[in-house]
């Protein structure tokens, strides 16, 4: 009986040996292990910036140029003819102007090219996302993200077509739009102040766009745009917000197509932007990519492009001219409208930049009708609507003709020393 009593002991002894892992009694179980807790939602882990970033990352990263699938294609399709019925009759194209007095031309520091550059149309390739959402859906459950796939085939001539990814949580919201290929994100933020310099926001800015879509090829940082404090007798003001902005490297293209991160203070119970070089105390509360690429060459039509000198009158009549303003560089090249513009095609233009008393804006003239668009209109700021080459730095290459030679565009002017 003592003997069987002792034996149940052991066995009782080992079993509770066996069911904390081995370890013993008195220990705390293994994570994981039998009796451990439940982990913690990853949900509660990670902040809002950083979960929705981690879906839309799922299609940034994958994001490409290449063929669509004819669905695909007849939205695409869809979209340019609603776009174009929206915008009404395309204006006749403008006459050589003459009326406008020379007096009223705004002085240029830079001399007018007095040739016509050769130009060849293309088309304009929107870069291309997953098409399965599945994965991207079990990214979102895990991290308690909403994500939602709008699809809409317009069933009437009034009705738009949609194809939209939107990412949300908390504050924080991505948009990618398949059809026109335009990527948003914001967040709620705070008012404040940058104490600690635009260097380390540029750092925060750059960190962001090479973690969701990296920068491209070829891309080029322009002049970052500042929004700023009234300052008064007592104080300076300061940069309440720091806008940073890629463009095509190319000087030849004109318009919308830029990317631009804002970044702005941090409030103390405000998590960061996400990324190794984000660092207290600033945050990307907005970012844009609009990126596409040149497709194959169209005719150019029979209708000449209008010169520099008549692109600036056109100009001067839009009231784009302010005062004093002179013309401080000259671009001529392919424009590329916005996002939903119709036809998706470059079209030829002039891009003057007017300087003044109240600091530089681009404008672009289109050569053929003469519309002036300026920094409202391509959804850009208005130092990404064109750039000039740097000085001293090796111009472009010309860019290529529908025959495969090499195109005769004049070199755009340096920008003046300042």
């Amino acid at each position: 009986m003592t003997r069987s009593l002792r034996v149940l002991a052991c066995l009782l002894f080992a079993g509770v040996v066996g069911c904390n892992n081995g370890l013993g009694a008195g220990t705390p179980p293994a994570p994981g292990g039998v009796g451990a807790a439940p982990p913690a939602n990853s949900a509660s882990n990670v902040g809002d910036a950083q979960a929705a970033g981690d879906v839309a990352d799922y299609y940034l990263a994958r994001m490409a140029y290449g063929s669509l699938g004819q669905r695909m294609t007849n939205r695409i399709a869809a979209l340019s003819a609603f776009e174009t019925r929206a915008a009404g009759a395309a204006p006749s194209p403008a006459p050589a102007a003459t009326g406008t007095a020379a007096a009223s031309l705004p002085k240029s520091e830079v001399a007018l090219p007095t040739t016509l550059p050769s130009f060849t149309p293309q088309t304009l390739e929107p870069p291309t996302f997953p098409s399965d959402d599945a994965p991207a859906q079990r990214l979102a459950t895990q991290g308690g993200v909403s994500l939602v796939h709008n699809v809409v085939d317009p069933k009437s001539p009034t009705q738009p077509p949609v194809d939209r990814i939107e990412i949300t949580r908390g504050g924080v919201r991505w948009t990618i739009d398949l059809l026109t290929g335009l990527v948003t994100y914001e967040r709620e933020h705070t008012t404040g102040v940058i104490e600690n310099g635009a260097e380390r926001a540029q750092e925060v800015a750059q960190a962001f766009v090479q973690r969701h879509g990296g920068i491209p090829n070829g891309a080029v940082e322009v002049d970052p745009v500042y929004r700023m404090t009234a300052g008064d007798s007592s104080s300076v003001p300061k940069p309440t917000s720091i806008t940073f902005v890629w463009r095509h490297g190319d000087p030849s293209i004109i318009g919308a197509d830029a990317i631009a991160v804002t970044v702005t203070p941090t409030a103390p119970t405000l998590s960061s932007s996400p990324g190794p070089s984000s660092g207290p105390g600033l945050e990307v509360t907005s970012y844009t990519r609009l990126w596409r690429k040149a497709g194959a060459p169209l005719d150019a039509g029979k209708t000449p492009p209008m010169s520099a000198s008549q692109a600036l009158e056109q100009l001067a009549r839009s009231g784009a001219v302010i005062g004093d303003e002179k013309v401080q560089a000259v671009v001529f090249g392919g424009l590329r409208g916005p996002a939903t513009a119709a036809p998706r095609a470059t079209r030829p233009a002039w891009a003057f930049r007017l300087g003044g008393a109240n600091g530089a804006a681009w404008y672009a003239v289109d050569a053929l009708d003469g519309a002036v668009s300026g920094s409202t209109a391509l959804g850009v700021p208005s130092d990404a609507i064109a750039m000039t080459s740097k000085a001293g730095a090796a111009s472009p290459a010309p860019a290529a003709t529908a025959s495969g030679a090499p195109a005769t565009a004049e070199k755009p002017a340096p920008s003046p020393t300042r």
